[in-house]
């Protein structure tokens, strides 16, 4: 069985922070675990400019980070923010190039939107990682049947991937 890699996307917005990125890269190498990080273009969407060409740009923009690092075993794709919206085409890439997602983790923010994401998305298990479990978008998670967990992101999202297939049953 080949081991699990994590793709931790970017934020839309290239100013946004990225120290929590960098954080979770490194517990998770910490455990061994591989991890794609791909960079935010300056062409990728923004909170601003919301529009679909600039989503297609960010999804183009993974998609072409996860093929140059050449991963050929299963992926569990990370976002957290705006970007959530583009999970479900980004998925849609990884399956189209014959890579499996075996999961989705949404670090808080808003969901992808269920008009948008398609009959067939998820095609894997959704986590919805969020301190606020009574907030909004964490009570619309659970509306979608999916896990719902209050811890922090990088114990949530080591947890997932050290405990990968297991965990995710």
């Amino acid at each position: 069985m080949s081991r699990v890699t994590v793709v931790l996307c970017p934020a839309l917005d290239p100013d946004a922070p990225d120290g929590s990125r960098r954080e979770l890269a490194a517990a998770l190498s910490a455990w061994g675990i591989p991890v794609v990080i791909p960079h935010r273009q300056a062409n990728a969407g923004t909170e601003a400019d919301d529009t679909r060409l600039g989503m297609a740009a960010w999804v183009a923009d993974q998609a072409v980070a996860i093929t140059a690092a050449q991963v050929d075993g299963p992926l569990i794709l990370v976002s957290s923010g705006p970007a959530n919206a583009g999970l479900a085409a980004l998925g849609f890439s990884q399956r189209a190039a014959r890579r499996s997602v075996v999961a989705y983790v949404l670090l808080g923010g808003p969901l992808p939107d269920a008009s948008r994401a398609g009959t067939d998305w998820p095609d894997a298990p959704v986590i919805y990682v969020d301190p606020e479990t009574s907030g909004p978008h964490a009570s619309a998670a659970r509306l979608r049947g999916w896990t719902i967990l209050d811890s922090d992101p990088i114990a949530a999202v080591s947890g997932i991937a050290r405990g990968w297939p297991d965990s995710l049953s």
